[in-house]
């Protein structure tokens, strides 16, 4: 009865913020309430969104799903990705199938909702490599011919439940190291298959040392990177930043390393 009546609040919160009610009307409720309505208010949000967005009939089988009352099949929930058109209600959809269900069906659901995303062509492209059973290289065309993050992201879910997440991992990260070695010089290359036998560890010091060597051609080994005084290697790790705005921590931490491990631990305090 108590979790009925928050909903109700959490319901009409909703609704008085989505209409042209005035925003100094109040919405009382117990004090001790509060934790939970807020916590509740975002999930009434996306189910508002959806009745607005896709069809009321969408939001009632969603809603259901998730106070647990009906598991809603995945159809449904592509068909509201699909036709949604607020991040919100995309992302409260995932969330829904990556922790309530199992892997077979958040893969048929990453599937059906990719697929009717792409271009005919596309389609075709990745119902054959389903359909073949492809090994994890055989995606890269499609995988770069897909503009959108929100697209390749979905690639990924498939990717990582179909190749496993270290598997999938390599592969992403390879895509990325050719991509920037285009960039780098034409004629730079590596091979896919060589690359997929190394562990990632492997794969991230190459991809260092090649936007090293990117920076100052002089640097193709540690013993030339050794040479090199405190002021040298901080010039190179600030056009590091530069180059590669889009490289995380971890991945900047080990290109300090790798410049820095030669120094005594008082000089590699004193990089920034």
């Amino acid at each position: 009865m108590v979790y009925q009546k928050m909903k109700k609040k959490a319901h009409i919160w909703v609704a008085r913020e989505q209409s042209d009610l005035p925003k100094n009307s109040t919405l009382e409720y117990d004090i001790e309430d509060s934790g939970t309505i807020k916590k509740m208010l975002p999930e009434k949000e996306i189910v508002h969104l959806i009745a607005k967005e896709v069809s009321i009939d969408h939001a009632i089988k969603f809603d259901d799903a998730l106070r647990g009352t009906h598991k809603v099949p995945v159809e449904i929930l592509t068909q509201i990705d699909k036709k949604a058109q607020s991040t919100l209600v995309k992302e409260g959809v995932r969330q829904l199938v990556d922790t309530s269900f199992n892997k077979n069906e958040r893969l048929q659901f990453y599937k059906e909702s990719l697929e009717q995303k792409l271009t005919k062509e596309e389609q075709v492209e990745f119902s054959h490599l389903l359909n073949r059973r492809s090994q994890v290289h055989e995606f890269e065309k499609l995988y770069h011919s897909l503009n959108s993050l929100e697209l390749r992201e979905q690639l990924s879910q498939i990717g990582r439940m179909t190749f496993g997440i270290e598997t999938w991992k390599k592969f992403e990260t390879i895509q990325t190291f050719k991509q920037e070695l285009a960039k780098q010089s034409p004629e730079k290359s590596v091979i896919f298959s060589e690359l997929m036998k190394k562990d990632l560890r492997e794969i991230e010091s190459q991809r260092v040392m090649s936007a090293i060597q990117s920076i100052d051609s002089r640097l193709t080994n540690f013993q030339n990177i050794n040479q090199l005084q405190p002021k040298e290697l901080a010039d190179i790790l600030f056009k590091m930043r530069i180059l590669y705005p889009n490289w995380n921590e971890e991945l900047k931490q080990q290109t300090k390393i790798q410049l820095t491990t030669h120094l005594t631990e008082n000089k590699q305090n004193e990089i920034a």
